[in-house]
């Protein structure tokens, strides 16, 4: 999962290159790698939870990611394009999905044993 968020946001950072000549290649690759984080996303969410919370957190989840994916976030690109420009929009937009990548490393599957704990 950090590797296709990580990757993704590489990706999208690279969207903002001013060579126009690229930009086909860099939309292929970016929305080739980021169709493969759903599938991870579902399987992480059904191992965090436990059995009788997992309907309610991936509707949760999802939920939010639409939210975010669908409204906050192309308001905040088209409110960067307005004062600024489009591609330091997306290239903070890339930055920040880079960053978060790292947050991949906290999630914990449902049930696992903690530091010290015995069997």
């Amino acid at each position: 999962m950090f590797f296709l968020v990580s990757i993704t946001g590489v990706f999208t950072m690279f969207l903002a290159y001013k060579d126009i000549r690229f930009l086909e290649v860099f939309l292929f690759l970016q929305a080739s790698v980021v169709g493969g984080f759903f599938p991870v996303r579902l399987v992480s969410i059904s191992r965090a939870f436990d059995q009788d919370q997992r309907g309610m957190a991936t509707g949760l989840i999802v939920t939010l990611g639409v939210i975010f994916g669908l409204g906050i976030i192309p308001y905040f690109l088209g409110f960067s394009g307005d004062l600024v420009s489009f591609r330091l929009g997306i290239f903070i937009l890339g930055v920040l999905m880079v960053l978060v990548s790292g947050l991949t490393f906290f999630l914990r599957e449902h049930g696992s044993m903690n530091e010290g704990e015995l069997v």
